[in-house]
């Protein structure tokens, strides 16, 4: 998507295994905050406020 946008990559969501079986889990993947799409979200926010100069 980014290559199409011709934007910066922001990163690379390793697999989630809640998103391969959503009807295992009680509870939307990255809620726990300890899987990849959650760190995945908290880097990119975190950087993004950094860059954004709120941080």
């Amino acid at each position: 998507m980014a290559r199409l946008l011709a934007l910066p990559l922001a990163g690379e969501v390793p697999v989630e295994s809640g998103l391969l079986r959503p009807h295992e889990g009680k509870s939307p993947p990255g809620t726990a905050g300890k899987g990849p799409l959650a760190r995945f979200c908290r880097e990119f926010l975190e950087r993004a406020l950094v860059e954004a100069g709120g941080v």
